[in-house]
């Protein structure tokens, strides 16, 4: 009887293990069950955000697309450079023609070129002064003498036991600051050697000589800057004692000059027209050798008209003499011919 109960107890066991293991199954799958939906959740989500995204992204481009659309040419091409109608140089927008691309490009370009060149002239100023040195009419050679002069000041040292370059030093700065002559300068030296000062005058004449040159050196394109100034007021004065001349007279070296005429000759003469030049300057290069040396022979004989004309007119009549004496040669050939023709024709 005791085998039974044991078998009871053996079931009893059995089954409640097997309702636990159903259990942790039936957790467990309900775990996964969870995560599936989580992450089919999750997968929506992506989805439904990518979707979204996609959809915004294709508004984007349909809005750009609609943008670009609407813009001009010529917007289009401005906004690609980079610059405003105003740092162009334009007070409006232009017209979507090719008249006004091609503009737009070629002030692009300008300032483009502007911009590198002050960008170079930034890393080297001396090239700047150089250049508009050499636009206001300087010498390249006084500019180069100046801005990197053989001798340096800013680099000698002055040798005490050196008496020769202490000598040289103060013959320079004699020369060059004071304006002395050499038989001046030999004196100055002989006074300075003969009171024991030699090397001390040394030492003012090199701080002379450095600040000079500093001067120089500072100064030249400003002097230069100046000189132009000066040319250019000579112009402007000379041009108008021109215009003033014009004006006022009715006639040049015999030349009669009609008021109507005046303003017209003025141009001619002063208004550029071709690399700074004008008309008549022009007209004067291109000349041919045989007017070229007309007019220098009128200058050559100053502008004495009435003599070259006066000596035209003898020479218009003497040919005109030259010309009736010999007609009247032939004329008298002719009639003797004549009448001896007629006293043969008589004989006979």
């Amino acid at each position: 009887m005791s085998k039974p109960e044991e078998q009871e107890e053996l079931t009893v066991d059995f089954f409640d293990e097997v309702e636990e293991v159903v259990d942790d199954d039936l957790a467990m799958e309900d775990e996964e069950s969870e995560e599936e939906q989580e992450e089919n959740s999750e997968e929506t989500i992506e989805e439904e955000t990518s979707e979204e995204a996609s959809e915004e992204t294709e508004d984007e481009t349909e809005e750009t697309e609609e943008t670009e659309e609407e813009l001009s040419l010529v917007e289009s091409i401005r906004r690609k450079l980079g610059y405003d109608f105003e740092e162009l140089g334009f007070e409006s927008e232009l017209d979507d023609t090719e008249d006004s691309i091609q503009l737009l490009v070629e002030r692009a370009k300008d300032i483009a070129a502007e911009d590198a060149i002050n960008s170079y002239f930034d890393q080297y100023p001396d090239v700047k002064e150089l250049l508009e040195y050499r636009q206001l009419g300087g010498d390249p050679d006084k500019f180069f003498q100046t801005k990197f002069p053989e001798v340096d000041y800013e680099k000698v040292e002055l040798k005490e036991d050196d008496e020769r370059q202490q000598e040289h030093i103060i013959r320079q700065e004699l020369r060059e600051v004071r304006g002395m002559s050499n038989e001046e300068i030999n004196a100055e030296i002989e006074d300075y050697r003969n009171g024991g000062i030699l090397e001390n005058k040394a030492k003012r004449s090199l701080s002379a000589l450095k600040a000079k040159q500093q001067n120089d050196k500072e100064q030249l394109l400003e002097q230069q800057r100046e000189q132009d100034k000066q040319r250019q007021e000579q112009i402007v004065e000379h041009w108008n004692n021109v215009k003033q001349t014009i004006e006022s007279a009715t006639s040049f070296k015999g030349f009669k000059v009609p008021s109507k005429d005046k303003n017209a000759f003025f141009e001619y003469l002063a208004t550029p027209v071709e690399d700074g030049k004008s008309k008549a300057m022009l007209a004067h290069e291109n000349a041919d050798l045989e007017t070229r040396l007309a007019v220098d022979y009128l200058l050559f004989k100053g502008f004495n008209l009435s003599d070259i004309v006066s000596r035209k007119a003898k020479d218009e009549n003497a040919k005109t003499l030259r010309e009736r004496m010999k007609s009247a040669k032939v004329n008298k050939k002719k009639e003797t011919n004549t009448s001896q023709t007629f006293e043969e024709l008589g004989e006979i």
